[in-house]
């Protein structure tokens, strides 16, 4: 019993690694994941090599599925959840927004435009914005 409970804490405190690396890519963004584990001092992330071998990332990105696959609605259906495959994570990072989070009562809210130009389902066009 003793080693399933270490065993299950070591997968915690791995998921718990995996997921913050992918808050670590969105601070020093690259357009790929592998070149964070490059050798390149210019290219490569220190911190996140220590994390975790990039072999070991790569297979959980591989395997971690947050939703049953079995159940996706068809794409032609109106209905269909195109976030379907994370939205279990992303209504429970909502959820803990709403419960957490107590902005001042000085708070602005900005956007970034960034130029874009891969196929997303969600990107929306906005004929006024500077950067198309």
């Amino acid at each position: 019993m003793l080693n399933q409970t270490q065993n299950g804490s070591k997968q915690l405190a791995e998921m718990k690694e995996f997921l913050g690396l992918h808050v670590l890519f969105g601070i020093k963004q690259l357009p790929v994941t592998r070149p964070y584990w490059s050798t390149d001092r210019l290219i490569g992330v220190t911190a996140i090599q220590k994390v975790m071998l990039r072999n070991r990332f790569d297979k959980l990105s591989q395997y971690l599925h947050v939703n049953n696959n079995a159940n996706p609605v068809p794409c032609e259906n109106p209905a269909q959840d195109k976030l379907f495959k994370v939205r279990p994570i992303l209504n429970r990072v909502v959820e803990c927004c709403k419960t957490e989070l107590r902005p001042s009562k000085k708070s602005s809210v900005d956007e970034t435009i960034v130029k874009f130009k891969r196929q997303l389902g969600m990107k929306q066009y906005m004929l006024m914005k500077p950067v198309k």
